[in-house]
């Protein structure tokens, strides 16, 4: 499925950034920002993933341009988490998660290569127009899981 355009016209942006939790975020408290993310994303037309281990969160957003920008500011409001910074940006082709509005990964979950939460960006990194980026991504993502064991 190519999602690479939206309504208005606007490139698919991908934005990749990464924050640490203030405080102990425990599984309901995820779940909870999850239930509230995929309810405001699917109206905005936002797709992604969480990932949540030791404190740490990394999470990617897809979409169009200015709707994720304005997201991401928001997001780094957020008082749960500290030292939002944003690890990737840019116009992408496809859509790396176009499966759901928003995956969740979190520390109870074995790793991030056999959760299945990566099985779109796999396929992906190995073919097509999104392969570089998905490549890219997909690295920050195995960096993530063995920076924050």
């Amino acid at each position: 499925m190519n999602l690479e355009r939206s309504g208005a016209g606007e490139r698919l942006w991908v934005l990749v950034y990464g924050s640490a939790s203030v405080g102990t975020i425990d599984e309901e408290t995820l779940r909870s920002i999850l239930r509230t993310s995929r309810e405001h994303n699917a109206r905005l037309g936002v797709t992604g993933a969480l990932f949540y281990r030791n404190g740490n969160f990394l999470q990617v957003l897809e979409g169009e341009e200015t709707v994720v920008r304005a997201l991401f500011a928001r997001i780094r409001t957020d008082p749960r988490h500290t030292g939002c910074f944003s690890l990737l940006e840019g116009e992408f082709e496809e859509r790396l998660f176009p499966a759901g509005t928003m995956g969740l990964l979190t520390d109870t979950d074995r790793s991030i290569e056999h959760s299945g939460a990566l099985d779109g960006l796999a396929r992906n990194a190995c073919t097509g127009p999104a392969s570089k980026g998905a490549r890219t991504v997909r690295k920050l993502l195995e960096v993530f899981e063995r920076i924050v064991r």
